[in-house]
């Protein structure tokens, strides 16, 4: 009579050539000595190719026990290889994406339908930065709050950029490869968490240096000038409030210095308007509102567009509202926004207004205010903008609140479409929610762009800048 042993010998297939030929511990139970050509499961110089290659297409299973790499080991249309065209949602080759990825930068390639245009490359794909330079200008104190910066590039390519050091103003600039740093004023108050608004700078046609900052003890608005590197500092108004000064300076057809800032005074947001010239200076109110403050205040950003008209942006409940200043009077137009920060303000040379606030820019360029999301953006400061020659639009902001990373982006839409990415992050484990606060932008005369922003966790101010043409097209963008 055959033993039940027996039978289940038979039905398993111990001791045979192929299948589970043994029966240790470990699945498929592969700890005998059968001689197969296929995996060995428990690397004991056996092999069952019946098991670990269960779709017979030459690719062990991913199982642990097998450690192969064939992802679905049920499908032999799928393993290592195999041609995976993007868009059908299955990884065909079993890289971890859908459509083939060579290099392993977690975008396929554009013949297989994804957007990697040199997919041997790990450097070159659309979140690429490879085409950004990133350094650290020195190291700061902060003693409680993050510190604005500012930048500028003059007409010979020389990056300008001032910010807070424990109470001095400070302006560092590149000489032969070195950042050469002086200070400009002392004891002032630029050091603000909330805003990126306590020190702003405008360059001159003549390459002079324009820059307002809040003074000593919060009260005073200041102005610096430096005209051939000598600088000159007075203060331009006295303020009754002690929150951020929420500065913006701009230059008139004159080449002459304007500015606008905030007091919060008495429950209401005022907004002041500056004009005169060294010495001079006089404040006139152009808004206020008893309105809930963002912030401690509610910042202005100021412009001027062509025939010298002056133009204001500021954020009030609700809205965005719109100020222009022609021929010495004022008007206002506005449009719905229940956003909280503030926006910032370009004119091009067709009097078309430029906007950028939180995700958002808005244009009246079609003659009625239209608003697009240039990024899946998450920030708590400013965005900063800018234009180019061709009136394209280029935008700094911190992005802030995303475990995976955190940092400095950038857009621009100089292509056609908006192109948003990171250009320096990290994760928050490594610091990431700390990093690329305040951004400052400039463009050079290439209209290249340039940034400084502060790494509060590392205590550094630092400066990103889009690396010249290299012949890479590094975020595959169809621009080197």
């Amino acid at each position: 009579m055959t033993s039940f042993a027996s039978i289940v010998a038979v039905v398993l297939g111990f001791g045979c050539g192929g299948g589970f030929d043994g029966g240790d511990d470990e699945p498929p139970f592969d700890a005998g000595t059968d001689g197969d050509a296929g995996s060995d499961a428990d690397s004991d110089s056996d092999t069952d190719p019946g098991v670990c290659d269960a779709d017979g297409d030459g690719f062990v299973d991913a199982y642990p026990a097998c450690d192969g790499d064939d992802c679905v080991d049920t499908d032999p249309t799928v393993h290592p290889g195999a041609a995976d065209a993007a868009g059908d949602a299955i990884d065909q080759d079993c890289d971890g994406l859908d459509g083939v990825d060579a290099d392993g930068d977690g975008h396929a390639s554009l013949p297989s339908g994804g957007d990697d245009c040199d997919d041997a490359d790990e450097a070159v794909s659309p979140e690429s930065r490879g085409d950004w330079l990133a350094e650290t200008i020195g190291a700061i104190a902060i003693p409680e709050n993050v510190p604005s910066t500012a930048i500028a590039v003059d007409g010979s390519g020389a990056v300008h950029v001032v910010y807070d050091d424990d109470g001095d103003l400070t302006h560092a600039t590149k000489v032969d490869a070195v950042w050469e740093v002086e200070r400009i004023d002392s004891a002032t108050s630029l050091s603000w968490e909330v805003s990126g608004d306590e020190v702003a700078m405008a360059r001159g046609s003549d390459d002079s240096l324009h820059v307002v900052y809040c003074g000593e003890d919060g009260h005073d608005v200041r102005y610096a000038a430096s005209r051939g590197g000598a600088w000159t500092t007075e203060t331009i108004a006295r303020r009754g409030a002690l929150t951020g000064c929420h500065l913006s300076i701009a230059l008139d057809e004159a080449d002459l210095p304007r500015f606008t800032y905030a007091d919060f005074s008495g429950g209401e947001d005022l907004w002041f308007f500056v004009t005169g010239e060294p010495g001079a200076w006089t404040s006139e109110e152009i808004g206020r509102c008893d309105c809930p403050p963002i912030e401690g205040s509610n910042p202005a950003s100021l412009a001027f567009g062509p025939g010298n008209s002056a133009h204001v942006a500021l954020r009030a409940p609700g809205e965005v509202l719109h100020l222009v200043l022609v021929d010495g009077v004022w008007t206002t137009d506005s449009f719905e926004d229940g956003g909280s920060e503030e926006p910032t303000i370009a004119v091009d040379d067709l009097g078309i207004v430029h906007l950028a606030f939180e995700d958002s820019y808005v244009t009246n360029a079609s003659g009625a205010w239209v608003s697009t999301e240039f990024g899946d953006v998450i920030t708590d400061d400013a965005v900063r903008i800018a234009l180019d020659a061709s009136n394209a639009v280029h935008l700094a902001y911190r992005i802030w609140g995303l475990a995976e990373e955190n940092g400095v982006g950038y857009a621009t839409n100089a292509s056609g479409a908006w192109v948003a990415r990171f250009v320096e992050g990290r994760s928050d484990a490594e610091g990431g929610d700390r990093l690329g606060y305040h951004p400052s932008l400039a463009l050079d005369s290439d209209g290249e762009p340039h940034i400084a922003s502060v790494d509060w966790d590392l205590e550094e101010v630092r400066y990103l800048r889009h690396a010249p043409d290299d012949g890479v097209d590094w975020d595959c963008d169809g621009v080197d």
